[in-house]
C-alpha cells in the first residue's frame, strides 16, 4: 500500500444516508440487504446524497426515499412517513478518494430515518445494488457483527444507537 494511502482521507464531502425499515408495528427486525458494491455485506439500505447543483447536494430526506426506491423497491410518496433516528459523523470508510491526499475518505456525516412498511412487504432488489434480503433481529444483527458480516458504519450505528433503532 502506498504511502498516501495510509494517510486519512478526512470527511467525505457526499453525505450518506440510511434506513432503518420495520415491518408493521413490530420494531424487533429491520430490514438488510447484502450490498453488491463496496463495502459488500450486510446493511439497511443506504447510500450518499446525490448532486444536485453546483456544491449542492439533495435533502438527506429526498436521498433515503431515492435510496430506498433504488435497492429495495420501496417508494415513500410522503416524506413525514419517516422518523430521523440519529444525524451524527461516523468514521467509516468510503470507496471515492480523496483527491488531494488519493487516500480513501474515512469519516461521512449520516442521517438515519426510520420506516414502517406492511407485513407482507417483499423487496424488490435491483440486482446491482443488493443480491439478498432478509429480516434481522437485535440477536442477528449482534452475530453478524460478530462475523465481520455487517458493514463497519452500521456496526457502529446498531451498537451506539441500538435503543433508538429497536427501542427498549
Amino acid at each position: 500500500m502506498s504511502e498516501k494511502h495510509n494517510q486519512g482521507g478526512g470527511e467525505c464531502p457526499w453525505k450518506s444516508v440510511g434506513a432503518i425499515v420495520h415491518r408493521g408495528n413490530d420494531t424487533s427486525f429491520v430490514l438488510l440487504i447484502h450490498r453488491a458494491k463496496y463495502p459488500v455485506s450486510w446493511a439497511p439500505p443506504a447510500g450518499h446524497l446525490d448532486e444536485v447543483g453546483p456544491s449542492e447536494l439533495e435533502d438527506p430526506k429526498d436521498a433515503v426515499m431515492r435510496e430506498l426506491s433504488e435497492e429495495v423497491g420501496l417508494y415513500v410518496s410522503r416524506p413525514d412517513d419517516s422518523q430521523l433516528v440519529l444525524k451524527d459523523l461516523l468514521e467509516n470508510r468510503c470507496r471515492r478518494e480523496n483527491p488531494q491526499s488519493g487516500a480513501r475518505y474515512d469519516s461521512h456525516q449520516w442521517w438515519v430515518y426510520r420506516f414502517t412498511v406492511p407485513e407482507n412487504f417483499q423487496p424488490t432488489l435491483q440486482r446491482d445494488e443488493a443480491t439478498d434480503w432478509r429480516w434481522a433481529n437485535r440477536d442477528e444483527i449482534q452475530r453478524l457483527i460478530r462475523q465481520n458480516a455487517l458493514d463497519p458504519a452500521w456496526a457502529e450505528i446498531f451498537t451506539r444507537f441500538d435503543t433508538r433503532i429497536f427501542g427498549e
